[in-house]
């Protein structure tokens, strides 16, 4: 069972790694970071913390954690066939006050309006399936991003993008 266990660290490490290159590197920020991204972050480092304490190799899993592997995998290839559609555009970071340069319908935007949003979900989702009964690091962090979720669902349509 220890090999699930290092297996789902390795991909929530491996996807929160991705989340934190195109914080820094792929998005672009317009003026000063808004204190709601500040916040975000801070929650983001806790849920995440919480997904790997949970997973931890010493840690028991139900065997719904052998579902995390395709969801963690799904999550980190709509983020890169985001990223990869996306391209040069350097698109805002989240709580940006600027508009849109232009559209993009190509790629998983044909499918999704916000599709690195989605990817963010399935990342969130996976590190909160596999915690034994009574375990509550990733618990804590699903519902911890859950928050994130309602802001993201009042910024707009998150998932039709027709």
């Amino acid at each position: 069972m220890q090999l699930l266990n290092y297996t789902l660290v390795t991909l929530s490490s491996l996807s929160f790694a991705v989340q934190v290159w195109g914080y820094h590197w792929h998005f672009r920020r317009i003026g000063r970071r808004p204190p709601r991204l500040h916040a975000l972050s801070a929650v983001s480092v806790l849920a995440f913390t919480g997904q790997v304490v949970a997973l931890w190799p010493d840690r028991p899993l139900l065997m719904t954690a052998w579902a995390s592997i395709p969801v963690y995998c799904a999550g980190l290839g709509l983020w890169g066939w985001s990223a990869r559609t996306a391209g040069s555009r350097r698109l805002s970071l989240a709580f940006s006050d600027d508009a849109p340069k232009a559209l993009i319908t190509g790629g998983p935007y044909r499918i999704v309006r916000h599709p690195f949003y989605a990817a963010y979900l399935l990342y969130w989702l996976a590190g909160g399936l596999p915690p034994a009964i009574g375990l509550l690091p990733a618990r804590a962090s699903w519902l911890l991003r859950s928050a994130w979720t309602r802001r993201v669902a009042r910024s707009g349509n998150l998932w039709l993008a027709r």
